[in-house]
């Protein structure tokens, strides 16, 4: 599989939370039987993968090419990306959520011009 880098924001999100047991093998399975539902969403410029790090291992597992859409996103669009396609999709416990929340508030701010 082709090497992918990831956005460092994925990083206040583990992969593993919110996925049910056997999840990446149930995924892979699912996208072998169906096709890969969701795209995996990576910004233009620079391959930079900003949703999608689970659908990518469960291609690779599936033996199938990934969905990939390029998105033209500044740096502060990417975190906002980031962190809303990650805390909308998770199942997140009250806590992990304030700390991402409190985390992407922390971030630091780019000027869009």
């Amino acid at each position: 599989m082709a090497e992918y880098k990831f956005h460092p924001f994925l990083e206040i999100f583990d992969p593993e939370t919110g996925t049910a047991p056997g999840g990446i093998s149930l995924l892979a399975d699912s996208i072998k039987d169906n096709g890969q539902m969701v795209p995996i969403i990576r910004r233009k410029i620079d391959g930079i993968i900003l949703d999608g790090r689970r659908r990518l291992k469960a291609c690779e597992a599936a033996c199938v090419g990934p969905w990939i859409v390029d998105v033209e996103a500044d740096e502060e669009l990417s975190m906002e990306i980031v962190f809303c396609s990650n805390l909308e999709r998770r199942q997140l416990t009250d806590d992990e959520q304030i700390e991402a929340i409190k985390r992407y508030n922390n971030r630091p701010r780019f000027r869009r011009d």
